[in-house]
Order: C-alpha cells, then sequence, then structure tokens
C-alpha cells in the first residue's frame, strides 16, 4: 500500500482510540463522581448516627444531673427517695440503657482512694448499696474524675460484667454534710446493638474504640460489628464523650446502599464506544471506497489503453491489407480491361460475319442458325458489359439482363439441334402446351 492509502487508515485507527478513550474517560468520570456522591452520603449517614449517639448521650447526662439536682436540694437523699427518681426517669428515657443509679461517698476517714456505695437502685452487684467501689478499678476512676471536675458529667472506661459491656457516669453531688458523687451503669452493649438495629443500614458497620490507647491499633474496643471483608471506605470521628473519646470507625462496604449508582456511567461508556465504532465503521468503508475508485479508474484505463492498442493494430493491419489489395484491384482492372478488348475484337467479327450472311442467306434453316448466333453474340455481349463494370462488380449489384422464355429455349433448340447433327444424331423438341 501507498503512503497516501496508508495515512488515511493511520488516522482512522487514531480518531477510533480518541473516541473509545474519550467514552472510556467519560465513564471513569461519572464513575468517580457516582462514587464521591455514593460516599458522601455514606459520610452523612454515618455522621448522623454518630451524633444519634452524642444524643443518648445528652439525655442520660441530663437524667444524672436532675439526680445530682435532687440530692443538693436535700438534706439526705433515702433510698426509696433514689427509687422514686429512677423509675420516674426509667417512664421518660424511653430506650436509653440506664441500668443503676447511686450516691457515691469516701469512706469513714479517708479522703482519696477509697470509696463506698451509700445508696443504689440496684440490690446486688457492684452497685449494690454499701459495697466498696474501691474494689472495682473502673467504678473507683469514674468517681476520682467526677470529684475533680465538680461541674461535668463524666464517663468511666468500658467494662465487662456478667456479660454485659458496662460503662459508668458520674457527676459530683452532696447529700446532707457529706461529698459524693451520683453514679449510674449504662449498659454499652445493649445502646449500641439497638443502634446497630435501629439506624446502622445493612453494609455499614462500625467499630468504636477508646483512642486513650497507644495507637489506633491497640486502642481498647468497646464494640465492633465491622465485616471481615475489606471496606470501599473508612470513615473516623473522634467525639468526646463526658471527658472520654470515643472514636468511631465506621466501615463502608462494597453493598452499602447497592453500591455506588455507576448505570449512567456504563451506559455513556456503552454508547460512546458503539458510537465510536460506528463512526470508525463508516470512515472505514469511505476510505475502502476512496481507495477502490482510484484503483478501478486505473484498471480501467489500462483497459482501454490495451484496447486502442489492439484497435490501433487491427487498422495498421487493415491498412497494410488495403494496401497490399490496391495493386491486386489494379492488375484485376487492368486484366478485365484488357480481356474486354480481348474478346470484344473477335466477337465483333463474328457479329459482322452473321450480319453479311444474314442479307445473302436465304434457306430457312440456315437463317435460324444464323439467328441462332446472333442471340448468342448479343448475350455474350451483354454479359461482358456487367462483367467489366468495375463499380458493380465491387458494390455486388450485377443484374444479368432477364431472357425471353421462347427465344432462349428456340435458340438453345437450335443449337443443340445442329450440335446433334453433326454428329449423325436426331434431336427433337416437344414444346410444353
Amino acid at each position: 500500500m501507498t503512503r497516501s492509502i496508508i495515512l488515511p487508515f493511520v488516522l482512522l485507527l487514531a480518531i477510533t482510540a480518541a473516541g473509545l478513550a474519550a467514552a472510556a474517560y467519560s465513564g471513569s468520570q461519572l464513575k468517580s463522581s457516582a462514587r464521591e456522591v455514593w460516599l458522601r452520603q455514606a459520610y452523612q449517614d454515618a455522621d448522623r448516627i454518630t451524633e444519634v449517639v452524642m444524643a443518648w448521650w445528652s439525655n442520660l447526662r441530663t437524667q444524672l444531673r436532675s439526680v445530682a439536682a435532687t440530692h443538693a436540694s436535700s438534706s439526705y437523699v433515702s433510698e426509696d427517695e433514689l427509687l422514686d427518681t429512677f423509675d420516674f426517669l426509667s417512664s421518660i428515657r424511653a430506650s436509653m440503657p440506664l441500668t443503676t443509679i447511686n450516691f457515691a461517698v469516701f469512706e469513714p476517714g479517708t479522703s482519696t482512694g477509697r470509696i463506698t456505695l451509700r445508696t443504689s437502685t440496684e440490690f446486688d452487684g457492684v452497685m449494690a448499696s454499701g459495697a466498696a467501689s474501691h474494689s472495682h478499678e473502673q467504678l473507683a476512676q469514674t468517681f476520682t474524675s467526677a470529684l475533680q471536675m465538680p461541674d461535668r458529667v463524666v464517663l468511666g472506661p468500658v467494662f465487662d460484667d456478667a456479660g454485659r459491656r458496662l460503662a459508668a457516669i458520674a457527676m459530683a453531688a452532696t447529700s446532707g454534710d457529706e461529698d459524693g458523687a451520683v453514679m449510674a451503669l449504662i449498659n454499652i452493649g445493649d445502646l449500641l446493638n439497638s443502634l446497630q438495629q435501629l439506624h446502622i443500614d445493612p453494609g455499614m458497620g462500625l467499630r468504636l474504640s477508646d483512642p486513650s490507647g497507644d495507637g489506633k491499633e491497640n486502642e481498647p474496643v468497646i464494640f465492633d460489628s465491622t465485616p471481615p471483608e475489606e471496606p470501599a471506605e473508612v470513615f473516623n470521628i473522634v467525639t468526646d464523650v463526658g471527658h472520654t473519646h470515643w472514636r468511631f470507625r465506621w466501615h463502608v462496604q462494597p453493598e452499602y446502599h447497592g453500591g455506588p449508582d455507576i448505570q449512567l456511567a456504563r451506559f455513556v461508556t456503552l454508547t460512546g464506544s458503539v458510537l465510536s465504532l460506528m463512526i470508525a465503521a463508516v470512515l472505514g468503508l469511505l476510505l475502502l471506497q476512496n481507495v477502490r475508485i482510484p484503483r478501478t479508474v486505473q484498471e480501467r484505463t489500462v483497459e482501454l489503453e490495451l484496447e486502442n492498442a489492439d484497435r490501433r493494430k487491427a487498422e495498421e493491419g487493415l491498412r497494410e491489407a488495403v494496401e497490399r489489395a490496391e495493386p491486386a484491384s489494379r492488375a484485376k482492372i487492368s486484366f478485365l480491361a484488357n480481356m474486354s478488348h480481348e474478346i470484344r475484337t473477335p466477337l465483333n467479327a463474328i457479329m459482322g460475319f452473321a450480319e453479311r450472311l444474314g442479307a445473302r442467306i436465304q434457306e430457312q434453316r440456315q437463317r435460324e442458325y444464323l439467328d441462332s448466333i446472333q442471340a448468342s453474340g448479343k448475350a455474350l455481349v451483354t454479359l461482358i458489359d456487367e462483367i467489366l463494370d468495375l463499380s458493380k462488380v465491387e458494390q455486388g449489384t450485377i443484374q444479368m439482363s432477364p431472357l425471353s422464355h421462347p427465344d432462349s429455349v428456340d435458340s438453345s433448340r437450335y443449337r443443340v439441334g445442329v450440335l446433334a447433327e453433326g454428329e449423325g444424331q436426331g434431336f427433337a423438341y416437344r414444346g410444353g402446351g
């Protein structure tokens, strides 16, 4: 293929590749945009659910402040009054997992480190009335933090108790002449399980941890509902919950909300690719046609040149044949002219002597012979005149002069009869009726 043919096809391939690349790039951009929208929705959901937890914490904090205010407004809060307060809070706390309330103070004769529970809504367990909370590290730590920050509700570390995930909240308060703190237990497991069932959509996992540990990998895990599969994206939201930081690590799985909506991206990619290929096919057909036309013209030109060469050769041969035939034609004309002269000379003599004899012969039989000689001579003269007419010979238009049937027959009968008599034979002719 020549360079003029190769270049258009290279350009066609470049255009097709550019079209396919543009379709793929547009589809990729749309996929990326769909993924961004999908992740933005996932982050908004994660942030909303985190805010739900914070709202629950605010509710719990409000309840504990109410209990602390009850102790501050009374010289002494009995266990029955504490139970009445707990029952009232339970009626309005909806699904908040507040399990118990108590009032804790320093043990008599100590000012730090040793704590005892004065009154409690729990009759058994770690928060039962009269229990020594100093034997429980997490409760003692929560109580101490509440006394150090008297105006704040403090959330303690999460611990396990009888298969439950619990955490204590506390706020400094007074009961009569005693300074202490109002404390309550939160069932963190129930709270987060309710959160999982009510607010977290399938495809979203939560890993709740305490970032006070040594790095993210060593953070104590409070709650974990993340699947084992690799997430599509991870969002980290750190909150301040009662002087404690919680890290909400949200794992967004590919099946969350059915994944990114990439139908439009696929449609654009497929449509763009099909259009690019269709355009390439049309341009390819045009290029092929453009290649075939000059080739066809060239082939036809060669055929015409060959035909012209053959025609010129035939004309040349015809001209040579004509040139070769002209001497023969001239020789023929010369021969006919000479023959005409040679034939006519004796024929004229015969015709002349026949006329002279016609004037002298009187006998009927002899005159018939003489008439036959004259008739044959005239017919021969007519035939020679027509043969010598070159134009009629060349054009094929020779016309023989018609003879009278009776005269021809009589003339022939006389000639044959004379010949028969010369041979000593008889001849008889019977004419038709």
